[in-house]
C-alpha cells in the first residue's frame, strides 16, 4: 500500500512540476524554439509552462527568429512575468495581452492587427502599433481603448490608415505623454496644409486640453498630416472635413468605375487620387460624375474632392 501511494504521489507531483501551455501556431512554437525558450526543441503543440513563465523580454520577428508566419499567439498568456513584447511583420490579426499583467512595453508593427485587448495592462507605458510604409502587412485599427492603462506615456501610432479615436479618459493624465500619429507617406505632397486623417482623442479633463492649460500642454502630440482634436467622448465628435456638403463614392470597393457625387449636387471641380504613400497617381481636371479607375493597380487610396468653391473632402476608396 505505501508503495502504491508513493507512486501515485510520484505521479503527482510530475504532473506539477510539468505543466504545459498549449502552443496551436507553428509559427510561434518555432520561434520560441528558435530563441531557446521551448526546450524540447520539438514543434508539438505544447510547451512547459515553466519555460515560458519566467520570461520577461520576447522578441518576435518574422525577419530575424522565424521563417513561419505566425499567425496565433495563443499561450502568450503564460508569459506571466513578460514586460516587455516585441511582435512584428506577424499575420496576427488580433490580440490579447490582458493577462500578461507585468506588461510595460509593447512593439507589434507591420501586423495585421484590427483588435487589441490591453484592459487588464495597468503598467502599460509604452505602445507602438505603427506600419512602416511600403513593409506589408498592415495594422488597420479604427480606435484605441488606453482608458484602462493610467501609466501609459508613449503611443506610436504612424501611418494609421483609419485610426478616429485614441481613449485616454484613464484618470492619470499626465504631461509626461508623447502620442505621434502622423503620416510619413507624404512627403512628396507639395500641401502643407493637406489633412490625411482626423484624430479624436478623449481626456480626463476636457476644458484643460482645449485651452492648452497643464498637463495637456506639455504633451508632445506629433500633427503630421493629422488633425487632432480633443473631447470628452469621442463617439459624438469626431471632426468631419466638409465641402459645403458630404459627397458619395461608390461603389467601395470598386474595379472599373467610381461614382461621384455631392449630397446637394455641389458641383466638384477636381478630384485627385493618392496612394497610401502619399504619391499622386491620379488627377482629374474635372469630372461628369464617373471616373475610369481601371488603370489604377489593386490598395487603398485617398481621393480629395474640390469643390467649385474650392473646399475639400478626402475620402477613403479601395480598388480591386
Amino acid at each position: 500500500m505505501k508503495l502504491i501511494s508513493s507512486v501515485i504521489l510520484f505521479i503527482i507531483s510530475e504532473m506539477c512540476f510539468s505543466q504545459i501551455t498549449l502552443i496551436p501556431d507553428q509559427g510561434f512554437e518555432q520561434a520560441l524554439i528558435d530563441l531557446n525558450i521551448d526546450s524540447d526543441g520539438v514543434i508539438n503543440g505544447q510547451v512547459l509552462t515553466s519555460d515560458v513563465n519566467s520570461v520577461t523580454d520576447l522578441i518576435l520577428n518574422l525577419f530575424n527568429v522565424n521563417t513561419i508566419a505566425i499567425t496565433d499567439l495563443t499561450g502568450i498568456e503564460a508569459f506571466t512575468n513578460l514586460e516587455i513584447l516585441t511582435i512584428v511583420n506577424s499575420n496576427i490579426s488580433s490580440l490579447d495581452v490582458s493577462n500578461n499583467l507585468q506588461l510595460r512595453v509593447l512593439v507589434c508593427r507591420n501586423n495585421i492587427l484590427t483588435s487589441l485587448n490591453l484592459s487588464a495592462n495597468l503598467n502599460l507605458e509604452f505602445l507602438d502599433i505603427s506600419n512602416d510604409g511600403d513593409i506589408e502587412p498592415f495594422n488597420d485599427f479604427t480606435e484605441l481603448d488606453l482608458s484602462n492603462n493610467p501609466n501609459i506615456n508613449s503611443i506610436q501610432a504612424t501611418n494609421m490608415l483609419n485610426l478616429h479615436t485614441i481613449n485616454l479618459q484613464n484618470g492619470n493624465n499626465n504631461p509626461n505623454m508623447n502620442i505621434n500619429t502622423g503620416f510619413y507617406y507624404f512627403e512628396e505632397i507639395n500641401e502643407p496644409d493637406f489633412v490625411y486623417n482626423n484624430v479624436c482623442i478623449t481626456v480626463d479633463n476636457l476644458e484643460q486640453a482645449q485651452n492648452g492649460l497643464a498637463p495637456y500642454n506639455q504633451w508632445n502630440v506629433s500633427e503630421y498630416y493629422v488633425g487632432i482634436n480633443y473631447s470628452n467622448n469621442c463617439a459624438l465628435s469626431i471632426p468631419k472635413e466638409e465641402m459645403g456638403s458630404e459627397i458619395e463614392l461608390y461603389p467601395n470597393p470598386a474595379s472599373e468605375y467610381v461614382f461621384i457625387k455631392t449630397v446637394t449636387q455641389q458641383d466638384i471641380k477636381s478630384i485627385v487620387f493618392y496612394d497610401i504613400y502619399g504619391r499622386q497617381v491620379l488627377i482629374i481636371p474635372d469630372t461628369n460624375g464617373k471616373i475610369d479607375v481601371s488603370v489604377l493597380t489593386a490598395g487603398s487610396y485617398i481621393v480629395k474632392c474640390i469643390d467649385v468653391n474650392n473646399k475639400a473632402v478626402s475620402e477613403k476608396i479601395v480598388i480591386r
